[in-house]
């Protein structure tokens, strides 16, 4: 048997993405453009009828989880897909919004925070 453990090994995407957006905050009074990200909530657990409304008005499966409205460096906006340290990957409906952000000059970035 397992031991138990009281506290995750790895945080949580809900912790780390917490945290980058802390992070953003604390640092926006000297970094005004960091006042620009944006989280963008299409990944949490919903009931039906929600989650036909957010699709209704718009919600995508596999869009970013945050964004960054800065031009910088040819790019018209940074999206940022977090994802945890362990055992993460890409779902295909994720990889589909790389080629069509990166053609249209948005950058897209695979974070793990902790890292």
């Amino acid at each position: 048997m397992k031991p138990f453990r009281l506290t995750p090994k790895y945080p949580s995407e809900h912790s780390e993405q917490a945290a980058v957006v802390l992070w953003a905050w604390q640092r926006s009074a000297t970094i005004p453009e960091l006042k620009n990200l944006v989280s963008i909530p299409n990944g949490s657990r919903r009931d039906a009828a929600t989650g036909a409304k957010l699709v209704r008005e718009g919600l995508k499966a596999g869009f970013s989880d945050l964004a960054l409205f800065i031009p910088c460096g040819g790019y018209g906006a940074l999206f940022i897909e977090m994802k945890r340290r362990h055992n993460a990957v890409i779902r295909p409906n994720q990889a589909d919004w790389h080629k069509p952000a990166t053609n249209r000059r948005l950058r897209r970035l695979r974070g793990n925070t902790s890292d």
